[in-house]
């Protein structure tokens, strides 16, 4: 783990989830935003992000803006996807809405990205992405995994979050 970092372990997964989406949606890989998150600035955020829940069962996050890129962070205790969903009631799009208002990341302003970062006391890790561009000729890439039964039923795609 390097010195400071507190989701080294992170750091491996977010780059192989980064280089497959640009891979798969080469209209992400295009937008300032997406050099922007994908640079060293928004990785050192993120994984330094202290934004483990702050009372259980509540959703925790930090936030920071870059440039043409709002960033949030959240982190669980887990990485298993129906453990993370329990810290969702409601679905997970209504959750990102309420920590872009409550951030100030404006959800129709600059595009935003939301990592989700799991660890849990097993050893097992993953990371989730959200990327919502601001143009709304772009479809958002969001966590396919983290989506209620309802967000999947009303056809959200899952564009691989």
């Amino acid at each position: 783990m390097a010195e400071g970092v507190r989701h080294e372990w992170a750091r491996a997964l977010m780059a192989r989830h980064l280089a497959r989406i640009a891979a798969d949606r080469p209209e992400f890989a295009a937008r300032p935003a997406w050099r922007a998150l994908a640079g060293p600035a928004v990785a050192g955020f993120v994984l330094n992000a202290d934004a483990h829940p702050p009372r259980p069962g509540q959703l925790g996050h930090t936030f920071r803006r870059f440039g043409p890129l709002s960033v949030l962070v959240s982190v669980f205790g887990t990485a298993d996807a129906a453990a993370i969903r329990e810290y969702l009631p409601g679905g997970y799009l209504p959750h990102l809405d309420h920590l872009a208002r409550e951030s100030g990341a404006r959800l129709g302003g600059p595009d935003v990205a939301h990592w989700l970062l799991g660890h849990g006391r097993d050893g097992r890790t993953v990371a989730h992405l959200a990327f919502i561009p601001a143009s709304s000729s772009v479809r958002a890439l969001v966590p396919w995994d983290l989506l209620s039964e309802d967000e999947r039923a009303l056809g959200v795609s899952p564009g691989d979050g």
